[in-house]
């Protein structure tokens, strides 16, 4: 086999994948990669590349990904030159590489519908964006690591909690569900779901059965494996049970960045910032005895009764910085319930308190 054309994408194909990936030239080039988990499909753009020999090659995956990450050309020319053995050609030189089997690579996984839901890319790519924002950062913590996506009527779902807080991001299906589906993934999955999105154009089609999740556009397919959600807490109760009695309107920009700049005074062992309410301001103090002092303004909308609260500054500043209106509501009840960010109506973003009695003790 013989194919002219641009090199490998160099972000779809994630070294975190298995160490070989299959490239297929026919009418097209088609890059298929996967770990076993997660199975990628991805087409070049038409005209991106020149095929002289239609075949498929196994390639080392590791190997080519930095091979192209490392050179300075728009295109290379691969060959097949012997039996398990390919070269890649540069404009100022060469690599001759080992190639395995191709009937050695897994078969593409089934999924059998069970259902079918369609939404824009760019949408989609939003929803995930904003939505993992409350996902865990430790690896490994099962439930707490993945991602929810929940499909139902017309629209989507995207849900991360690690616990202390809580996001969630809803969007338009152009394809509306008949009946509800809820599928939870592992950060990998949707990560490699959202490249795609990212070279494509139009619509994401979102299909499921009970075992796997496949998301497909104009440029190609990723398919995943699906976790058991049973034991993922239902958001609903937290971000439309009880509704929250007050509320406040703020500047987006002048609380995140009071945010970051108080948080400079917590310490590792306690991040807790004081958060003042009161009519037409927002006061963040922060004391300690390690690191100083400070307080900070912010002007707001709110005209009910004062109240202090402590919150952990960087999930709030991480929730801000997720957000994209110039305003936001603050909506809260009191001190020892958390209070939710809303961007809107389509991105919610709750935090628990700390609690601390701010009458006998200051954080130190």
């Amino acid at each position: 086999m013989q194919i002219v054309g641009q090199a490998v994408p160099k972000r779809l194909v994630n070294e975190a994948l298995d160490n070989r990936f299959i490239l297929r030239a026919g009418k097209g080039l088609v890059l298929s990669a996967t770990d076993f988990n997660v199975y990628v499909d991805f087409a070049l753009q038409e005209g991106a590349a020149t095929i002289e020999h239609p075949g498929e090659l196994l390639l080392p995956l590791d190997k080519v990904v930095q091979l192209l990450r490392e050179g300075r050309d728009d295109r290379i020319r691969i060959e097949e030159i012997a039996e398990n053995r390919c070269r890649l050609m540069f404009t100022d030189g060469y690599f001759d590489l080992p190639t395995a089997d191709p009937a050695a690579f897994p078969s593409r996984p089934v999924v059998k519908t069970k259902a079918i839901g369609a939404a824009r890319v760019e949408t989609f790519v939003e929803g995930l964006d904003r939505g993992k924002v409350a996902r865990a950062a430790e690896e490994g913590r099962y439930l707490f690591d993945h991602i929810l996506l929940e499909l139902e009527g017309d629209g989507f779902t995207v849900v991360t909690t690690d616990g202390r807080r809580m996001a969630a991001y809803a969007g338009a299906l152009q394809k509306p569900l008949a009946g509800k589906e809820r599928v939870l993934l592992a950060p990998a999955a949707l990560s490699q779901a959202r490249k795609l999105c990212e070279r494509s154009t139009g619509l994401v089609r979102i299909s499921c059965d009970h075992a796997k999740v496949e998301f497909e556009t104009d440029r190609g397919t990723v398919i995943a494996t699906v976790r058991d959600d049973a034991a993922f807490p239902d958001f609903r109760p937290h971000l439309d049970g009880r509704p929250r009695s007050r509320r406040a309107a703020v500047s987006r920009g002048l609380l995140l960045s009071a945010t970051r700049r108080i948080a400079l005074l917590t310490t590792e062992h306690l991040r807790a910032v004081e958060f003042r309410l009161h009519p037409g301001e927002l006061i963040l103090a922060c004391r300690s005895g390690i690191t100083g002092e400070g307080e900070l303004r912010v002007p707001i909308e709110y005209e009910g009764a004062a109240e202090e609260v402590f919150f952990d500054p960087t999930y709030v500043a991480e929730g801000l910085a997720a957000m994209g209106a110039e305003t936001i509501e603050i909506r809260f009840e009191n001190a020892e319930e958390g209070a939710i960010f809303h961007d809107g109506e389509a991105f919610r973003y709750l935090v628990m308190p700390i609690l601390i009695d701010a009458r006998e003790s200051t954080p130190s």
